[in-house]
């Protein structure tokens, strides 16, 4: 499972109107990380861009997950691209992988595995150019 968070730390504000819009900026940059998330995840299957944040009540957090169970394989690598690099390779009992390729049975002795597509840590990268127009939108919405 890969795990992203979005928190407000340090945040101590008695004044309501100060706290809307301390809301209202997460809310947007949760909307707009769920958008980057699902715009960076590969499209192959579809699966990956099921991305759903999970609010904390108060506002102030948000968990992001994918409902696809293999999204950590997608994300950090597998085999030779992977956290252990090292080719894959069939258990102990058995002498070859075997599996369907584009229609075709294929049987071999290891593969390389899948290279990182970082699709989260992508959207982390991108997200902090957003903070600031969410800010505005939320400033500008306090205003009315």
């Amino acid at each position: 499972m890969v795990k992203v968070e979005l928190v407000v730390k340090d945040y101590d504000s008695q004044e309501p109107k100060m706290q809307a819009i301390v809301k209202r900026v997460m809310f947007l940059t949760k909307q707009k990380f769920i958008e980057l998330l699902v715009d960076n995840s590969p499209k192959d299957t579809g699966n990956l861009a099921g991305w759903k944040a999970e609010g904390s009540g108060d506002g102030l957090s948000y968990k992001f997950k994918s409902p696809a169970d293999y999204v950590t394989y997608v994300e950090y690598g597998t085999g030779l691209y992977g956290p252990k690099k090292q080719l894959i390779t069939p258990g102990l009992k058995k002498k070859a992988l075997a599996f369907n390729y584009k229609g075709e049975s294929v049987v071999v002795r290891s593969v390389k595995g899948m290279k990182p597509r970082k699709m989260v840590q992508k959207s982390m990268k991108q997200i902090p150019a957003y903070i600031p127009e969410a800010l505005a939108i939320a400033i500008a919405e306090a205003k009315k």
